[in-house]
C-alpha cells in the first residue's frame, strides 16, 4: 500500500537555513581597482588580471549565497501558501458578509427614497387641490352674479361670440403645406418654476402609468458641486444637500 501523506509532507526544514561566513571570501583591494587607469599596453594587461580577480570574487559571493538563498526561497514560498490557504476562508466570508450588508443598507435606502417620493407627491397633489380650491372660491366671488344663476343659464350665456374671420394663407402654385405633430418649448422656464413653487402645478405627473418629474435636475452639475462644497451643497444650492454614504467595513 502506498504510504499516507503526513500534514508535516512537503514543508521545508527551516534549520537548513544559515549565514554564509563571509570570511571564506578573498580579500580584494576593490578601491585600487576603481583608481586604475589605463595608459598603455602594460596598464591595459594589468587591467584585465584586476578584472579576473573581481570576476572570481563575484563567482565566490555566488556560490557562497546559493545553498541559503535557494532555501529560503523555498520557505517563502510555502509560507506564503500556508497563509494563503489560512486567509482564503476569512476573506472570502469578509467580502460576501460586506456585500450582504452593504445589499440590505442599498435596499432599506431605496425603500426610503422611494416612500419619501411617494409623500412628497400626496403632499404636492393635496397643496394643488388647495390652491385650486382657493382659486374657485375667489373666482366664485368675483363674479357679478350668483352661484344659483350661474347654474340655471347655459354657458353660451356669458360667452361673447365674435365671427371669426380665417384669412387664408398666402399660396403658391405647386407647393402644399402641412402642419408637423405636436411639439413643445419652454418659453419661461422661471414661469414654469414658480407654478410648481406655488402649487398651481404637481412636481411630477404621470407619463406612461408613472409618475416622472416634470423638471430634472442635472446630476453632472450637482455631483461635481457636491464633491466639491460637501456639507455646505445646501449653502449654495437651496434644497440639495450633500450626502456621503457609510460603507461597511470590518
Amino acid at each position: 500500500m502506498p504510504k499516507a501523506k503526513t500534514e508535516t509532507e512537503g514543508k521545508p526544514e527551516l534549520t537548513t537555513i544559515s549565514t554564509p561566513d563571509i570570511s571564506k571570501l578573498p580579500s580584494v583591494a576593490f578601491a585600487s581597482m576603481m583608481a586604475f587607469r589605463v595608459t598603455d599596453d602594460v596598464t591595459a594587461e594589468l587591467a584585465a588580471q584586476e578584472g579576473r580577480v573581481a570576476q572570481s570574487y563575484i563567482t565566490s559571493v555566488e556560490a557562497l549565497f546559493d545553498e541559503p538563498t535557494s532555501a529560503a526561497n523555498k520557505v517563502h514560498k510555502f509560507l506564503t501558501g500556508m497563509r494563503g490557504k489560512l486567509l482564503k476562508p476569512a476573506q472570502e466570508a469578509v467580502t460576501h458578509l460586506r456585500k450582504e450588508v452593504q445589499g440590505y443598507r442599498d435596499s432599506k435606502e431605496q425603500e426610503r427614497l422611494a416612500e419619501e417620493r411617494r409623500l412628497q407627491a400626496q403632499r404636492d397633489e393635496e397643496a394643488r387641490r388647495e390652491a385650486e380650491a382657493k382659486r374657485q372660491s375667489e373666482l366664485a366671488e368675483a363674479m357679478p352674479w350668483e352661484q344659483e344663476e350661474v347654474e340655471s343659464k347655459p354657458l353660451e350665456a356669458f360667452v361673447e361670440h365674435r365671427e371669426r374671420i380665417a384669412l387664408a394663407p398666402h399660396q403658391i402654385d405647386g407647393v402644399s403645406t402641412r402642419k408637423s405633430p405636436w411639439t413643445y418649448e419652454v418659453t419661461d422656464l422661471r414661469a414654469l418654476l414658480k407654478a410648481i413653487v406655488e402649487n398651481k402645478i404637481p412636481l411630477e405627473d404621470w407619463l406612461d402609468g408613472e409618475r416622472v418629474p416634470i423638471v430634472q435636475v442635472n446630476h453632472a452639475l450637482f455631483q461635481s458641486a457636491a464633491k466639491r462644497l460637501q456639507a455646505s451643497l445646501g449653502d449654495k444650492y437651496p434644497g440639495v444637500k450633500g450626502v456621503q454614504k457609510e460603507n461597511v467595513r470590518f
